[in-house]
């Protein structure tokens, strides 16, 4: 799960805010803090899928972290390497994209 409930209420918001989602439609967050059994950095996606959008963790970006301070240590050199911007994928066989 992702640990700041602000994360997640705008991965929300910005899949909500796509006006003609297709099916297989992902949109994939930033780099953030989850947590399973452990601390690590991550992303997140919605999946449009049968007319709804499913949140599920989307790819693990480092190993698992000591605590909460390790994960935004790693979060924060992440970012300052790749940055924070958010993606759209649209599969290639809709013939829409």
């Amino acid at each position: 799960m992702m640990v700041d409930k602000d994360d997640r209420d705008q991965l929300v918001k910005v899949c909500q805010s796509k006006r003609f989602p297709v099916e297989g439609m992902l949109v994939i967050t930033p780099p953030v803090i989850c947590k399973t059994c452990a601390y690590y950095v991550g992303m997140w996606c919605g999946e449009y899928d049968n007319g709804q959008w499913i949140y599920q963790p989307y790819d693990r970006l480092t190993d698992y972290c000591r605590d909460m301070d390790e994960a935004t240590e790693e979060l924060t050199a992440i970012r300052m390497l790749h940055g924070a911007s958010w993606s759209t994928e649209v599969p290639r066989d809709n013939k829409f994209a």
